[in-house]
């Protein structure tokens, strides 16, 4: 069951929560009236907070924007991390897959930003299948033109993802030298490495997240569409280290994790992907399990060892 007001004072105080943190509000992925493929549209972002877990959900985003939470330079790595929400390509998981994210990524002195990509939709959007992977490397380049300003190393900028944004962060990470008529300059938007997190990775029928797959290309997608976005298809020696986590219980099959990081190993690009006996799906930092947190830790180690801690 879902409940959107009133649970109206839980959603001031996270958005509450949020400014406190951040840099800046919520700051324009693009020119006003720029936007590429946009639709003229009356439509509106809603939130929304689901029970039990609470959780603050973000629909009909039409409006692209990146939120700063910018490390105090006395206290930065350099590095920061792009991080891209969850929820099917149908909402974006704001808190528990971004904020929360974001805060942790700050105490270990990584500048954080949170990705609010357009969410596809025919009525508001053309060619809605390209919108949340142009607003992705968007935010990249967004980052690194501004990386003096937030004292940041421009060669330490990652992506991370969190199922269907995980799937997001993983298109980001092998096609970014494909979107040259959109007018990104592969080395200006390549992310130095990427963290998928219970991700959807495939589009191929037989493991991928059919809803997630439909809302991005269609209840019945092209050949040419389902290779074309099934990001380990076009691993290469140049796609960026990866970590990924996926639990063996995840209804996001598991082997979209195992699929990606066989194709990173073939290739041989560094990637250390971590299965989990159980935790399901959706569970972010997983504060409330103990078993499951543990990535966290893992996910830290791997971030020293790639030099951005």
């Amino acid at each position: 069951m879902k409940y959107v007001f009133p649970f109206l004072a839980l959603i001031i105080n996270m958005l509450s929560t949020m400014n406190a943190q951040t840099t800046n509000a919520i700051l324009p992925l693009w020119p006003a009236g720029k936007v590429p493929y946009n639709l003229p549209h009356t439509s509106k972002e809603t939130f929304e907070v689901t029970s039990p877990d609470s959780f603050l959900l973000v629909r009909n985003v039409t409006i692209p924007g990146i939120i700063p939470f910018v490390v105090p330079k006395e206290r930065s790595t350099g590095a920061a991390v792009l991080i891209c929400p969850g929820g099917g390509y149908a909402v974006e998981a704001y808190d528990h897959e971004g904020i929360q994210v974001a805060k942790k990524l700050n105490e270990w002195g990584i500048s954080a930003f949170i990705l609010r990509y357009r969410l596809p939709n025919d009525s508001t959007m053309t060619q809605k299948k390209w919108v949340p992977l142009t607003d992705a490397l968007q935010g990249m380049r967004y980052i690194r033109q501004h990386a003096a300003e937030w004292n940041l190393d421009p060669h330490k900028i990652g992506i991370m993802g969190f199922s269907a944004g995980g799937h997001l962060a993983a298109t980001a990470s092998t096609l970014y030298d494909q979107r040259t008529a959109d007018g990104f300059d592969p080395q200006e938007v390549r992310p130095d490495f990427s963290i998928l997190i219970y991700p959807v990775v495939t589009m191929t029928e037989q493991y991928t997240h059919t809803g997630s797959r439909n809302l991005l290309l269609g209840n019945n997608p092209s050949f040419a569409d389902v290779q074309q976005f099934s990001p380990e298809l076009h691993v290469t020696e140049k796609t960026p280290p990866a970590f990924l986590v996926h639990a063996t219980d995840d209804w996001v099959a598991v082997q979209n994790s195992l699929l990606y990081a066989a194709a990173l190993a073939q290739h041989k690009v560094p990637v250390s992907c971590h299965i989990l006996p159980d935790g399901g799906h959706g569970y972010g930092l997983a504060p409330k399990n103990p078993k499951v947190a543990v990535w966290v830790n893992y996910w830290k180690d791997w971030l020293h060892g790639l030099g951005m801690l």
